[in-house]
């Protein structure tokens, strides 16, 4: 319960009228007066920045680290959030615990650097704030500084000794960090006072493969510059190659290769980066690390190619850079489908004629026994079934292994027009 004295002392404090402050205070009024929720006389004069009423109140007995509820939040730590300089220096002078937390066990020093307020950061660091000291959420005030861009502020507390190198609740550097912020600059004065390079996060990335996937393009080039390794895995076994590559980040992609990316590392689902490109249909990209000599056949674990993807996504301008880069026009799916039987279950007549115009075999058959032709009827795609014919390479007679030919499929799923054409073709019923 606020008595009327506290609470004319609240009032005149509120209002900055610093006589009425010391009448009240000269009849007896305690200095530590508090509002409804704890707030002592000597925060609200803090909040205002008013030094000769806070001065007041600390000769009057007020006790310098009462804190409010349920935040806990000191006289000096609201000083320090408002950049109250001359405040912050009387409530230190005065024996402010310049380590104190608030509820989030974050200290003044934290709440300073997160503002930006360089002059408060200095003021409590030559009061020996501990630079180290970690909030509730694993944070230093060095991360909170790197979070907010406030490269002053992160020069003075790595003066001060702050830790380059470590990792917090989430398993960021600052490094890391700084690379996230797009702010280069925090990342060259991070590396000038030692920050590990390749240091990665505890998911296995590192700063140029958290550049690389942002798409931040002089980053990449500093880190690359200053020898960050090239080939480094996170935990989903991408490499920054990779991660440029999901992206779409053409030029990353180039300087990564340029600096000795590896073309056909695989991630933990044995992909390469020609897979994603080839799957992700980014016919720049793709050229660009098949230029690199990338392996236009290599097989993930489901047992895709750049190919059997580039197929699957309906795509010929990958289909014809990947058959130009020596891809097998014969390659098969995981169903047993070779890229032509696939391309011609869809209807994809500009992928089949450059998978035919490559040499495909038109007459292979699948894991039912099914061949492109046969595909094709089974779905009606007069266009597709006048392509195949045209090779006259196609073998007309080929059952599946349910016995069906190709016209037995047309005429059961009456298909007129197929079956018009594979007879005037010789197919015989």
């Amino acid at each position: 319960m606020v008595s009327r004295q506290e609470k004319l002392l609240l009032q005149a404090v509120k209002k900055g009228d610093y006589n009425r402050v010391k009448e009240l205070l000269t009849r007896g009024v305690e200095a530590n007066a508090k509002d409804s929720k704890d707030t002592t006389v000597l925060i609200h004069a803090a909040q205002k920045g008013d030094r000769e009423l806070v001065d007041l109140l600390l000769q009057a007995g007020a006790e310098v680290d009462r804190y409010n509820q349920p935040h806990r939040v000191t006289a000096l730590m609201v000083a320090a959030a408002a950049n109250h300089v001359e405040v912050v220096r009387s409530l230190i002078a005065a024996g402010a615990n310049v380590n104190a937390t608030n509820d989030d066990g974050t200290p003044a020093l934290a709440i300073a650097a997160y503002r930006g307020h360089l002059e408060i950061v200095q003021l409590l660091l030559e009061a020996n704030a501990e630079v180290n000291l970690l909030d509730r959420d694993g944070d230093n005030p060095l991360n909170v500084a790197v979070r907010a861009g406030h490269a002053p502020i992160v020069q003075e507390l790595i003066r001060a000794g702050a830790a380059i190198n470590f990792h917090d609740i989430e398993g960021e550097t600052p490094l890391t960090l700084a690379v996230e912020q797009g702010n280069l600059e925090l990342v060259h004065i991070l590396r000038q006072a030692g920050a590990e390079i390749n240091l990665a996060t505890t998911t296995g990335d590192t700063a140029l493969a958290i550049a690389a996937a942002n798409g931040e393009r002089e980053i990449v080039n500093y880190l690359l510059q200053a020898g960050a390794e090239v080939n480094s895995q996170e935990q989903h076994g991408d490499t920054p190659l990779h991660l440029a590559t999901i992206e779409g980040y053409q030029e990353i992609v180039a300087a990564l290769l340029a600096a000795g990316a590896e073309v056909d590392r695989r991630n933990h689902l044995g992909d390469t980066p020609l897979m994603v490109a080839s799957w992700q249909g980014d016919r720049a990209i793709a050229q660009l690390i098949l230029d690199y000599g990338a392996d236009p056949n290599a097989k993930n674990e489901d047992k895709d190619t750049p190919l059997t993807l580039a197929v699957m996504q309906g795509n010929p301008e990958i289909v014809n850079i990947l058959l130009a880069a020596g891809a097998n026009p014969d390659t098969r799916l995981s169903d047993g489908k070779t890229v032509l039987m696939q391309a011609g279950d869809r209807g994809a007549l500009d992928i089949m004629e450059e998978l035919i115009e490559a040499g495909a075999d038109v007459n292979l058959q699948d894991n039912v026994g099914a061949t492109a032709l046969i595909w094709c009827c089974h779905r009606g795609y007069v266009e597709a079934v006048e392509l195949l014919l045209k090779t006259n390479r196609v073998a007309l007679e080929l059952r599946n292994q349910g016995g069906y030919t190709a016209l037995m499929l047309a005429e059961f799923n009456n298909y007129p027009q197929v079956v018009e054409i594979l007879k005037k073709a010789g197919a015989k019923g």
